[in-house]
């Protein structure tokens, strides 16, 4: 394996699909971090199999490097409320259970479509109709979502690189560790339900995170998985520009075909994957953030709308297919 030096990041070539083995098509080329000043010029590769689609990072920076990428990015808590549309002082709770005549419609939606139940599961990042238990939130930050939870009877677990973020969730009282999802201090079958959300992108070998996730699992766990959409329409509107590519720090770019095959490949029973019915806010965060980028990379685009690619990707998510600015991957042991 010989190691590359990308303008002081040391990185190892990757021209085949970490997950099937296939080889890949470059689909961006030499493309500069525009945001947070990474260093470095890197393409993004999917795999050319059918029923695979993973994209990923070409060259891939060594695991050693990736702390170094963390380094200046918005906290987890920014990231919510900036993706929510919403300030960082609005109420937490608002940010995970619906109410009203919201709520009062998911729970009709969730009954009469049953065979797409998780659709509409979405309280507490789709746990809403499970019986609570033990839950982890990996890359939980400084623990806003597990305090929700807890109100609601889960017992959280957090888990971070942030020492940080971890020292401020110990101090609201939640059970936080410093570390990585695959180098975790957990025994098998030590949760209920695990959520990770914008944080599978940044993980290296995918398979290997589908495959600790099942074994932390109980039977009947649930896994949750919320990460951008390499088939979103803001991707292809914007191109290299896209806010989702957020090269270096994604290493892997995920498609619902993909989220399915790497759940069912470690055994989950059951998983659905798709991209949310309304989404308005979240491509207006994506479009305005993909315009700053390529101002800054010299770049024009022609205008987006973001009310008509929410409502386009709704009509989409309704047939089956996600077109959203991010996906979502329920699975059940």
């Amino acid at each position: 394996m010989q190691v590359i030096d990308n303008e002081g990041m040391q990185c190892v070539a990757q021209p085949v699909c970490a997950s099937c083995g296939a080889p890949g098509r470059i689909i961006h080329r030499e493309v500069r971090d525009q945001l947070f000043g990474a260093p470095g010029t890197w393409s993004m590769m999917r795999c050319l199999m059918p029923g695979c689609g993973l994209a990923w990072l070409n060259p891939q920076p060594l695991p050693s490097e990736l702390p170094k990428l963390a380094a200046g990015l918005p906290s987890k808590e920014e990231q919510v409320a900036n993706e929510a549309g919403e300030s960082r002082q609005a109420p937490k709770r608002d940010r995970y259970v619906s109410k009203g005549a919201v709520h009062l419609a998911k729970e009709v939606l969730r009954r009469l479509v049953w065979w797409r139940r998780f659709w509409f599961d979405t309280d507490y990042v789709y746990l809403g109709s499970g019986t609570p238990g033990r839950l982890l939130d990996v890359n939980c930050g400084m623990g806003d979502y597990l305090l929700v939870a807890q109100e609601a009877g889960w017992t959280p677990v957090g888990l971070d690189i942030d020492a940080d973020a971890v020292e401020v969730a110990h101090e609201n009282g939640i059970e936080a560790h410093v570390g990585t999802f695959l180098a975790n201090p957990f025994p098998d079958a030590s949760f209920d339900a695990i959520t990770m959300r914008n944080v599978i992108e940044t993980l290296p070998y995918p398979q290997a995170v589908f495959d600790e996730a099942h074994r932390l699992l109980k039977p009947g766990g649930r896994f949750v998985v919320m990460t951008p959409n390499v088939e979103a329409y803001c991707h292809y509107a914007f191109g290299d520009d896209w806010r989702g590519l957020g090269i270096p720090r994604h290493l892997y770019l995920y498609s619902q075909t993909t989220l399915r095959r790497l759940a069912k490949k470690a055994g989950f029973g059951h998983s659905e994957a798709f991209s949310q019915f309304r989404n308005e806010r979240g491509v207006r965060f994506m479009a305005a953030e993909s315009e700053v980028i390529a101002e800054r990379a010299g770049r024009k685009h022609w205008p987006v709308y973001p009310r008509t690619l929410g409502r386009k990707a709704g009509v989409r998510a309704w047939l089956g297919i996600a077109r959203g600015e991010w996906v979502h991957l329920v699975a059940e042991k």
